[in-house]
């Protein structure tokens, strides 16, 4: 059953109902429209960034080695610019003030904001398998290793020594720093995961929650690390929006019948992610305060014609989502 206001939207199931208010302010745009795969986006105040690739010519499921680019446009996609060619990016890409970094089958990669010469950081003959999160704070580059190596990784943004943080972590599927710590989803070779940290500077490896059959993402805020349980359809947590200290502690519920809960992202405190809707297609992304408070959720809702949500990024303004093959979207916060 489906009630429609113009505010609201109810969605009636056979075992629960999930009200989701919109605001009569929000605004649902396609700014950017390539003929190429976008496969990450990433926003300052200014501009948003981000990575495209072609398929190969013989292989469908293949990209095609050196297609990519690394792009940036105003915040309303005007004035698109490539500021890095011949490039083979794979998902994930970070800004910082100067710079672009992203994982790349060469390594990993920066080029400044303004475009020019491609710095390598790493390379992939001696890292081949970088994985797939990539995070930065105002020192390093960090990232999570496939393949024979298995760990947590960091090098200087100026390039350097490049230093093991942690090793034995089966491509762990995704990072979040703090001040002091880097946290992890980890997996066993299984496919359970958990939440595990260590000092950014390298110490023992601190596991904080253990048996997480769906867990997707991962974010810190204050004093408490976030996840997504969006995946784990027979557990005691599925579908839900999780917490707990980050020093470690009980476990709490933040959102639950959160579905397909996935790309959980901070700004200014708040916390978004998407989900996907049961029964039929269609995403959303949600908004809730650390503190639980529900405001503007969700911020978007595409009917018919809704592709899954590959990467969101947040700015102060907006909210970026990169869904089908080749299209970025804006929404107004």
């Amino acid at each position: 059953m489906f009630s429609r206001h113009p505010k609201v939207f109810i969605f009636l199931y056979s075992t629960f109902v999930i009200c989701y208010f919109f605001s009569a302010t929000t605004a649902h745009k396609i700014i950017v429209s390539s003929p190429d795969i976008v496969l990450s986006v990433a926003a300052d105040e200014s501009y948003i960034y981000w990575s495209t690739t072609t398929l190969s010519h013989f292989s469908p499921t293949t990209y095609e080695k050196y297609s990519g680019t690394i792009q940036r446009a105003n915040l309303d996609g005007s004035n698109a610019q490539v500021i890095a060619t011949n490039v083979s990016p794979y998902e994930g890409i970070v800004v910082d003030s100067l710079n672009v970094y992203w994982r790349d089958v060469d390594g990993i990669l920066k080029v400044s904001k303004n475009g020019g010469d491609i710095t390598y950081l790493t390379h992939g003959s001696n890292y081949p398998d970088v994985g797939k999160e990539i995070v930065v704070d105002d020192d390093f580059v960090y990232w999570n290793q496939c393949g024979d190596t298995k760990s947590i990784m960091k090098v200087n943004k100026d390039g350097g020594e490049i230093i093991k943080l942690a090793s034995g972590e089966h491509c762990a599927e995704d990072i979040a720093l703090d001040e002091k710590y880097i946290y992890w989803l980890g997996r066993s070779d299984h496919g359970y995961k958990s939440i595990k940290r260590s000092l950014k500077i390298g110490s023992q490896v601190t596991v904080l929650k253990e048996d997480l059959g769906g867990a997707t993402a991962l974010v810190v805020v204050e004093n408490y690390v976030y996840w997504s349980n969006g995946l784990d359809f027979f557990g005691d947590d599925d579908n839900s929006i999780m917490y707990m200290p980050k020093d470690g502690g009980p476990v709490a519920t933040l959102a639950r019948f959160q579905n397909w809960a996935d790309h959980l992202v901070v700004n200014s405190g708040r916390l978004f992610w998407t989900i996907r809707f049961l029964g039929w297609p269609g995403y959303a992304v949600r908004s809730k305060a650390s503190n639980g408070f529900i405001t503007r959720t969700p911020l978007i809702h595409r009917h018919w014609q809704a592709p899954i949500v590959s990467d969101i990024a947040i700015n102060n303004s907006h909210i970026f989502v990169v869904h089908g093959r080749g299209s970025i979207s804006s929404i107004s916060r």
